[in-house]
């Protein structure tokens, strides 16, 4: 039998091409998928760096604020300790921030921490300052505020703010200390607007605005609490309570 031509092998291969040829036009596809796939992955590395490189950078920023806030606080406070000592030197002072005893009546300023709220305004630190008694046939242990690191009235002016917080009226939540303090991750609820079971009992004020009125009122009230008549406030909130920007 003579041999094939080159031409008819020619012809053959155009119109059943070589199974090699068909696996290489399949791999192409699949290829072209994975090239699509690993597009995919370096856009999501991408985005995943320059978030992370932003939250870097907005923790720095935190870190910064903060060893800010830091001295400026224990000013407010040292001055705070200097008062009552000068009046009450029989007074006890304890570690930490600020711990003052006197008789039964305990007064505590908490360590600082980070925040990270952002809304309705931003936090960056935070810590609290209370008055405790020994729980009276009323079962009232006495009040707490906090104390935010944060920007309540003007975006990017930061300072040292004291507010309270209390239950409304009409919620079922019941508490020993009245007004009292809250971290800003557990406030969410009283900066919404309308009726809602938790709210503000005291404004947001600035202490660089009113450090002589925050120190003669925690002053006062320490007085009352080691004097024995430390009460729950007769009305709350006790203040007009609209006191940060968004409102």
């Amino acid at each position: 039998m003579p041999p094939l031509s080159a031409e008819l092998y020619t012809k053959a291969d155009i119109l059943y091409p070589p199974v090699h040829l068909a696996s290489e036009v399949r791999m192409s596809e699949a290829a072209e998928r994975l090239r699509r796939a690993n597009e995919l992955a370096r856009q999501e590395r991408a985005a995943g760096e320059a978030r992370a490189a932003g939250q870097r950078q907005a923790a720095n920023r935190r870190a910064d604020l903060l060893a800010t806030a830091q001295p400026a606080l224990e000013t407010v406070l040292d001055a705070l300790a200097s008062q009552v000592i000068a009046v009450a030197p029989d007074a006890n002072r304890g570690g930490g921030l600020l711990t003052l005893c006197l008789r039964e009546a305990t007064l505590r300023v908490g360590r600082v921490e980070m925040a990270t709220m952002t809304a309705p305004f931003e936090v960056v630190g935070h810590t609290s300052i209370a008055i405790q008694i020994p729980r009276n046939q009323y079962g009232y242990e006495g009040r707490s505020h906090s104390l935010w690191y944060c920007d309540a009235e003007r975006e990017g002016e930061f300072h040292w703010y004291e507010a309270a917080f209390m239950h409304s009226p009409f919620s079922r939540h019941a508490t020993t200390v009245n007004p009292f303090a809250l971290a800003p991750g557990e406030a969410a609820e009283a900066f919404r607007s309308g009726m809602t079971a938790l709210q503000l009992a005291w404004p947001f004020v600035s202490l660089d605005q009113q450090m002589a009125d925050f120190i003669d009122r925690w002053l006062g009230w320490f007085a009352d609490a080691a004097g024995g008549t430390m009460q729950l406030p007769g009305r709350m909130p006790e203040q007009e309570t609209g006191s940060w920007r968004g409102r």
